[in-house]
């Protein structure tokens, strides 16, 4: 399913080929979904910042910190009641560019665009177990994943049916 996705997601971007220097949005490989491991991700533990990213049918949003330290991998729960998958990227702005700058190519709200070269995605890290809980246990329309981050300015972005949407930024101290 997934595979299917990613070709439907190539043909609708009119991103095929291979050449990654014009700043294809999957020029990378996207991330993994996966679900977590409980003892890592309790929140209550106070050890692990967790972000949760809500996909509407009109944008996302996000709650969660928006300063964290280097050094750490973190957590991002999806939420999407939408039956169509929505992918997530976290990526690191480069050259000084703000969330402003990730915004302005976008010619309407979700109007998708090709990833500039100052836009690097964050390293997926593979979840390890099978369960995860914070008081209870995942809702079907929840997914938990993964990040690795450097130092620096990231964004949060969904794509979904099509559409191209920019969450929140957060800084990695």
């Amino acid at each position: 399913m997934t595979c299917v996705f990613f070709v439907l997601f190539l043909t609708a971007a009119g991103c095929g080929g291979s050449d990654t220097s014009e700043g294809d949005l999957n020029a990378q490989t996207p991330p993994v979904e996966a679900v977590a491991d409980a003892e890592s991700l309790d929140p209550t533990s106070g050890e692990v910042d967790i972000f949760t990213v809500t996909q509407a049918e009109d944008g996302c949003a996000v709650s969660g910190p928006t300063e964290v330290p280097a050094g750490q991998t973190y957590y991002f729960i999806v939420k999407n009641p939408s039956p169509l998958p929505a992918d997530l990227y976290v990526s690191r702005l480069t050259d000084g560019k703000t969330f402003s700058d990730l915004l302005e190519p976008q010619t309407s709200p979700g109007a998708y665009y090709p990833k500039p070269s100052w836009v690097v995605y964050a390293k997926s890290e593979p979840v390890q177990a099978r369960e995860f809980t914070r008081g209870s246990e995942l809702a079907d329309d929840e997914r938990v994943e993964a990040f690795s981050v450097d130092p620096g300015l990231h964004a949060i972005y969904t794509y979904i049916g099509q559409k191209l949407w920019f969450c929140a930024p957060f800084e990695v101290t």
